[in-house]
């Protein structure tokens, strides 16, 4: 995130984007159109292209990309944990267990990009920490399915709200 110019370094704050294609079932190749960005993302090195049906904890590990060299100081630092979540229909990723209700509110926070460490203790691993994280997402679903299945921790907590909408 930090990004070097001719007077020094200056900060930046790239954009997250959920963006979900909403359509008539069977219509208009919502699933098609993510998979074509995948495939697209997938030749470019160093995407993080993160599968669409996950708990929270490996969510959370997908994220965590290890240590890298920094070219700068030429020391070992923790990689930014940015992904690409591909979701060519929305339910799979979102289904109506109990699980997910952990991973909507970890996007939520995420989604904030806050700068430095973001903490998540799991009960088997300990504490996992990110550096930098940034999560960006495709999805793809039916009006109905928005309408009867989101969960309700969606929407009072602030996840629908950073979610643009493709109709």
């Amino acid at each position: 995130r930090r990004v070097w110019v001719n007077r020094g370094f200056f900060v930046t704050h790239p954009g997250q984007m959920i963006t979900i294609l909403v359509g008539p079932p069977g219509g208009p190749k919502k699933s098609t159109s993510v998979n074509l960005a995948v495939d697209f993302l997938r030749d470019i090195p160093d995407v993080n292209v993160i599968a669409n049906k996950l708990s929270a904890a490996s969510f959370v590990d997908s994220l965590n990309r290890g240590m890298v060299i920094d070219p700068l100081s030429n020391l070992a630092r923790p990689a930014d944990s940015t992904g690409f979540v591909s979701a060519p229909e929305l339910s799979v990723f979102l289904p109506k267990q109990g699980y997910v209700e952990e991973i909507v509110p970890i996007i939520t926070d995420i989604f904030d990009s806050k700068s430095g460490s973001w903490r998540h203790k799991t009960r088997g691993s300990g504490v996992v920490e990110l550096h930098n994280p940034l999560v960006t997402m495709l999805a793809g679903t039916t009006p109905d399915w928005l309408e009867t299945n989101i969960p309700t921790n969606a929407y009072g907590g602030g996840f629908m709200s950073r979610i643009f909408f493709v109709w």
